[in-house]
């Protein structure tokens, strides 16, 4: 699953800030783990997220310059939609039958 990171700054210098994600049973990764956003301006980064399992998780993303540090929650839903193979493989044939 695909996301989108917005990372604001807000201050009135150009900043760099370093970027971090962390979730029990998901895996996030991202291009960069720093990027760079002029005074008063903002960035998206795409975030890769993947989980094991279907399930509900949570994903906190966290960035943090030399002067501040903030994070945001999201809440993900996972579903898996792949079957489970059968437990017993049964092998079905027509009956042909021929009138006399």
């Amino acid at each position: 699953m695909g996301l989108t990171f917005i990372i604001s700054n807000t201050g009135n210098l150009l900043t760099e800030f370093e970027i971090s994600f962390a979730g029990t049973g998901l895996t996030a990764d991202s291009d960069t783990n720093t990027i760079t956003i002029p005074p008063r301006s903002a960035a998206g980064l795409l975030v890769n997220v993947t989980a094991g399992s279907s399930g509900s998780y949570e994903l906190v993303g966290t960035v943090t310059s030399t002067t501040s540090s903030n994070s945001a929650t999201a809440v993900l839903f996972f579903v898996n939609d792949e079957q489970p193979p059968p437990s017993e493989r049964h092998l079905y044939l027509p009956i042909i039958m021929r009138a006399p």
